[in-house]
This record gives C-alpha cells, sequence and structure tokens, in this order.
C-alpha cells in the first residue's frame, strides 16, 4: 500500500500549482496525495488512512487539530509559507512559530539554512524534526516547471497586451476584514507584547515604512498618465487588502487599472513587461522566473525592515523619478536579476539551484520515519461515490437550510474576500486542467486524479499493468 501525504490549500489561486507539482513528484516517487481544502480536510481525515498531514503554518489556531490528527494516527508536519522572505528572522520566529504547535510535529520543513538554524537556538529541544528543504513554491517558478501558466499568460495577453504590473503589499494598513479592527501594533500590546518590546518596535517600524510608502505609491498611481502617457499599469492587490480602496483609486485613471481575478500572480507577472514590487516575494518570484522587476521602497528612515535578501535579487529604487525613468525605457533588460552570490541565497532558499527539488528532499525526511505506518493496515472509509454523492447533497442541503432559518443579507465582503482566497472552490476539472498544463499528454495515461470528497481529491501514478 503507497504511503499517503496530504496537503492543504487555503488561498487557491496563490497556493494551488505548487501543490500540483508536489503531488506529480511525490507519486513520481510512489506516494499517494491528497489535496484538500483546509476546512473540509480536517472535518474528513478521521475517515482516511494514517499519513503525513503538512500544514502551511503552526500558529494557536493549529494545536489542537494537531492533536486529533495524531489520535487518528497521522503524522503531523509544517512548513511555514508565510517566513518565505522577512525582515528579522528572530522577530519572525518569535511571532509564528507557537511552541505548544510545535511540540506536536514530526517534521519542519525550513527555507533554509538561515530559518533553520534560528528555529533550532530558539527550540534545541526539538532540532531533530528541522530540515533545510526549501518550498515548491520555488520549484514552480523554475524554467521546466513554469509552463503550468502558459495558458493563463496567453488570456492575460490577449485581454490587456502590454503592460506594467504594480503588485500591491499593504494588507497590514489596507485590511481586507469584516469589521473594523485595531491595527496589528496595538492588537499586539492587547495580546499582552510590552510596548517597550523588541517586537512591537519592529511591528511600529513595519507599519511606519508601510505608511509612507502607500502614500507615494497613491502620487504615483494618481499621476501615472502625466508621466507614462504611452504606458500601462495594472495594479493586483494582495488577496488580504481591501481591492476596493485600489478599485476607486483608479476607476477614473485612463491608464491605470486595478485587476483582481482567481488567476496566479505568477500567471500575471510573465505576462507583463516589469513588475514594480514593494519589499515582497514577488520580487524573488519575478527574479527566479526572468522577469524584469524593480523593488520600489522610497521611504529610506526604516532599513531594519527592509527584506535584506531582495538586495541579492535587485536594488531599492528610491525615488519616484528614478522610477519614471526606468518605466520610459523601451525595453527592460537592465532589470532582470543575474544572482552573483547564489551560495548566499541557497541560506534562504535552499532549492533555489534550477535542478533541486524540496519535494524530493522532503520526501527523503519523511522516509526516515515512514517505518512507522507500516503495520497500519487501514483503508480509506466512506470515500466511493455514492458517499462522495450523499456529502455534497448534504452540504447543499444545509446551506439552503441556513438560508432559509437564518434569512438575512449577505455581508459582501466577507463573500469577496472568500472569493478571493478560494474562488469557486477546487473542482476535478480544475485540478485535470493544471496537471495537464504540467505533464502534458503524459497525465491520462501515467496519473490518476480522483474526487474522494468535495474539495478533497486523490492523485497517485498508476501502477504499471
Amino acid at each position: 500500500m503507497k504511503k499517503r501525504i496530504y496537503l492543504l490549500i487555503e488561498i487557491l489561486k496563490r497556493e494551488i500549482d505548487a501543490r500540483i507539482l508536489f503531488a506529480k513528484e511525490a507519486s513520481d516517487l510512489g506516494y499517494s496525495v491528497v489535496i484538500g481544502h483546509k476546512g473540509v480536510l480536517w472535518e474528513r481525515l478521521k475517515y482516511l488512512r494514517p499519513g503525513v498531514v503538512i500544514f502551511k503554518s503552526i500558529g494557536p489556531r493549529n494545536t489542537e487539530i494537531m492533536k486529533k490528527l495524531k489520535s487518528y494516527g497521522h503524522h503531523v508536519a509544517a512548513y511555514d509559507e508565510e517566513m518565505f522572505i522577512n525582515y528579522d528572522i528572530k522577530d519572525a520566529v518569535e511571532r509564528r512559530i507557537y511552541p505548544k504547535s510545535l511540540n506536536l510535529l514530526d517534521h519542519f520543513f525550513c527555507w533554509g539554512d538561515d530559518d533553520k538554524n534560528e528555529i533550532q537556538k530558539s527550540f534545541p529541544n526539538n532540532k531533530n524534526i528541522f530540515s533545510s528543504t526549501g518550498n515548491p513554491r520555488v520549484d514552480i517558478l523554475k524554467k521546466q516547471n513554469r509552463h503550468i501558466f502558459n495558458d493563463e499568460v496567453e488570456k492575460i495577453k490577449n485581454k490587456y497586451g502590454n503592460f506594467i504590473l504594480l503588485t500591491s503589499s499593504f494588507s497590514k494598513i489596507n485590511e481586507n476584514q469584516t469589521e473594523e479592527k485595531l491595527g496589528h501594533v496595538f492588537n499586539m500590546v492587547a495580546m499582552g507584547k510590552s510596548i517597550m518590546s523588541r517586537e512591537l518596535q519592529v511591528a511600529r517600524n513595519w507599519r511606519s515604512l508601510l505608511q509612507l510608502d502607500l502614500e507615494h505609491y497613491i502620487k504615483l498611481v494618481l499621476n501615472f498618465h502625466k508621466y507614462c502617457p504611452e504606458k500601462k499599469l495594472i495594479i493586483r492587490p494582495h488577496p488580504a487588502e481591501n481591492e476596493k480602496f485600489w478599485i476607486g483609486l483608479t476607476k477614473n485613471l485612463k491608464n491605470v487599472f486595478t485587476v483582481s481575478d482567481n488567476k496566479s500572480t505568477n500567471s500575471w507577472i510573465l505576462a507583463s513587461d516589469l513588475l514594480i514590487g514593494h519589499n515582497d516575494t514577488t520580487i524573488i518570484e519575478a527574479s527566479i522566473m526572468e522577469k524584469p522587476v524593480v523593488n520600489y521602497v522610497p521611504c529610506q528612515n526604516f532599513p531594519s525592515v527592509e527584506y535584506s535578501v531582495l538586495k541579492q535579487f535587485t536594488i531599492p529604487v528610491r525615488s519616484e523619478e528614478q522610477l519614471i525613468n526606468i518605466i520610459n525605457k523601451k525595453n527592460y533588460e537592465d532589470h532582470i536579476t543575474k544572482v552573483k552570490n547564489t551560495s548566499e541565497i541557497k541560506s534562504y532558499l535552499n532549492n533555489f539551484d534550477e535542478n533541486q527539488s524540496s519535494t524530493k528532499k522532503i520526501i527523503d525526511q519523511i522516509k526516515l520515519r515512514e517505518h512507522e505506518f507500516n503495520n497500519l493496515n487501514v483503508v480509506d472509509k466512506y470515500n466511493n461515490k455514492f458517499f462522495s454523492a450523499y456529502y455534497e447533497i448534504k452540504s447543499n442541503i444545509g446551506k439552503l437550510i441556513k438560508k432559509l432559518l437564518f434569512f438575512k443579507s449577505v455581508d459582501k465582503r466577507t463573500q469577496n474576500r472568500k472569493k478571493q482566497k478560494f474562488g469557486d472552490g477546487i473542482s476535478l476539472n480544475i485540478l485535470k486542467y493544471k496537471f495537464f498544463n504540467l505533464t502534458g499528454n503524459k497525465y491520462e495515461k501515467d496519473y490518476k486524479i480522483n474526487k474522494i470528497f468535495p474539495h478533497i481529491f486523490l492523485i497517485e501514478k498508476k501502477d504499471n499493468e
């Protein structure tokens, strides 16, 4: 019986492609992979045979579900996708590594030695679970894999033509929430952090940088038609941002547009002529995909919260004049990254090299403990066509009853946020479409993709007959 790995999806457009790549490579190595929406998968894992469940973070909200999964016989692993880059690794570890969740882990897969060493230093009693593997989010950007985006890229180009892409990253001051909230700095105080703590000072500096730089970005957007009349600017808000701010800002502008759809940001980067990023991961993503990119950070007052690794990829642009001169060039070849110090980058991104696969490194670590599953002769329960149809009907009836019993106007902002994060949900057609884009005609011959519960799917390589 094939060993099982479970992958969670929270934000569909940002995560699905890397999950598909992981599933393909793990299937090639003889594993059975289940991909599912996080909330639905939690409810069904008690029916699915024991395997390794890989979390995308280990905050306090995950502790209880981890305990349940271990009681069902699963192993629990994690990587922290938000630790992709950071301005202060010590601060990132303090904020994102929750000790009670960490103590339940069988594996923790680090981006590189930079975060691995700091986490081990902070949690020496858990040092045996940490390994530097990198992450599939990097592998999907590499030359041999990025054709998975080709179809979306073509659709974007056909619709929008040539354009400059601006990826907004101001969620901490333009948060997409359904209710009014205190800012994250004040929330930290409310949660017990000392006003004089180093962690709170870092948060203040980060918020101040965002506040000042957003003012420069607004000025750039409002005056873009004067500065660059022959160019087109498209703004893509971060999923955690309130997109209405950008839509309102750009609705009457001639050559500036806000677009929020369910296509991957990587597809938008590949379709663009030039990316303008703000101290965020899209700069690294564009660089790995060999696209021209600039990091526009006009405020220089808070160097402690600028991501140092980004300087390996692109030199920060500090003035609007400098940025406009770059945008008005005929081509942007000078702004395609040519990395010199790959050894330093690999300390942040272990699988940075073109021929390195984080999935294979993760599988190597899983194999170290897979013997613990050898005597578990357990099969999946309730995953045939009858039960799948039953759960679909039950879900739809539940939604209908909820509407009838609690008739009230739907909060559109809540619905829009869910739509941004998960679109119309995972479907068998989406998975097959993505898998076909990655593997080509080999997909139907070599792999099988089956729906086992609503929003939960099994991917395996077919056995040789």
